[in-house]
């Protein structure tokens, strides 16, 4: 019985290294093309050692899970607050969950973090978030 107690305690004690660079990061929008943010900032941060991420567009907070490989983001689930807010706010809530989940893709240079989405159709604008650490 007291292995097995000290097993779990020094499992929960190592320190899991982050899978990518930007996990264990704060993010905050710092300029953006293809669309003109509304409020003063939309902010992410990432968990240190899962594939989940926080995120605030100026309304509700919300909690998601994601896939990364080789630039490519897959939003898999999205979960949030329900608070009420301006319209305008609640709009770009709901525009950035769906631009998340249009597999934008993800590259993080230095202190810069990039979003973008690029339509081959060209049905929808290409819109580049650039995000700064926090």
């Amino acid at each position: 019985m007291h292995s097995f107690a000290l097993m779990i305690w020094t499992f929960a004690c190592t320190e899991i290294e982050p899978t990518h660079s930007f996990q264990g990061k704060d993010f905050i929008l710092d300029s953006a093309e293809g669309y003109t943010p509304i409020g003063d900032e939309i902010l992410l941060s990432f968990s240190t050692t899962t594939e989940t991420f926080v995120f605030d567009a100026g309304c509700n907070r919300y909690d998601a899970t994601y896939t990364y490989d080789n630039s490519f983001f897959d939003v898999i689930s999205i979960s949030g607050t329900e608070m009420s807010c301006d319209t305008d706010l609640m709009e770009q809530d709901a525009w950035f969950v769906d631009f998340l989940t249009y597999y934008p893709t993800l590259t993080h240079e230095d202190d810069r973090l990039i979003l973008e989405f690029i339509d081959d159709n060209h049905s929808t604008p290409d819109i580049k978030l650039i995000f700064v650490e926090n």
